[in-house]
């Protein structure tokens, strides 16, 4: 359908047509094209960035069950700068069930995030120090060092009772 059809289209003219395909697909509930359309309103790919329209997107493949879109919503709502947009308690309402299926890294990064966010920072410290935990013995010698020094960056300022604010809208804790 108009999903797959996305997906082979080319990336002329801005990608106009691939994005009028996936609202297409979109619109008749396909999750994929939902969790997609979040990512390129969250990085500005193909459209004008727009956090907003991102969540949107985001929040409906969530609810059909997308995890990584359920997570880059937590992660939205946890750490972005506008406080319109941030929701620490839904953020750890969606993260926690996660957490406690899956327990991997990047959950438990955006699940610190959130914590921090409705100021539980003693909480948020032991989730990131347990994301770090996980992420060093999950890949050893195949870190991305990058990755590692922005978590070791927002555990310490949990430790300082800060909460993290991503300064652009793109989840800095993806695969």
């Amino acid at each position: 359908g108009a999903y797959r059809a996305a997906l082979l289209s080319d990336d002329t003219n801005s990608g106009a047509e691939r994005i009028r395909l996936l609202m297409s697909a979109a619109d008749t509930g396909h999750i994929q094209a939902n969790a997609l359309l979040g990512e390129y309103y969250a990085t500005g790919r193909y459209v004008s960035a727009d956090t907003s329209v991102a969540v949107t997107y985001f929040d409906r493949a969530a609810q059909s069950g997308d995890l990584g879109a359920r997570n880059n919503l937590a992660w939205i709502l946890a750490t972005y700068p506008d406080e319109l947009i941030r929701d620490g308690n839904r953020a750890v309402a969606l993260m926690t069930p996660l957490v406690s299926l899956y327990d991997n890294w990047q959950h438990l990064d955006t699940l610190a995030a959130a914590l921090a966010e409705t100021g539980d920072f003693a909480a948020a410290a032991r989730t990131q120090q347990r994301a770090i935990d996980n992420l060093s013995s999950a890949a050893p010698g195949q870190i991305d060092s990058e990755v590692y020094r922005n978590m070791q960056e927002r555990l310490r300022r949990y430790e300082d009772n800060e909460p993290f604010r991503e300064y652009g809208s793109t989840p800095s804790n993806e695969d």
